[in-house]
């Protein structure tokens, strides 16, 4: 799981290891945000995400996140 937030106009993100710890923080840009799919470089990692990969709430405030107006 990822948790992502926004300081300083940048999104950072911190993956959750599988017992409950969280990873160092990551910057995180998207690079890629067509109508249904969201493409990310989280750190160095490469990540697509599709609407079935993520809770529909998540996808809706994720495409808030990485929405720029006017580009």
């Amino acid at each position: 799981m990822l948790y992502l937030a926004r300081r300083d106009d940048h999104l950072y993100g911190h993956w959750q290891r599988p017992y409950g710890e969280l990873s160092e923080e990551l910057v995180v840009r998207c690079d890629y945000l067509g109508p249904w799919l969201i493409g990310l470089w989280v750190g160095p990692e490469r990540v697509w995400l599709w609407p079935d990969s993520l809770p529909r709430h998540s996808h809706r405030m994720l495409r808030r996140l990485c929405h720029r107006a006017g580009r």
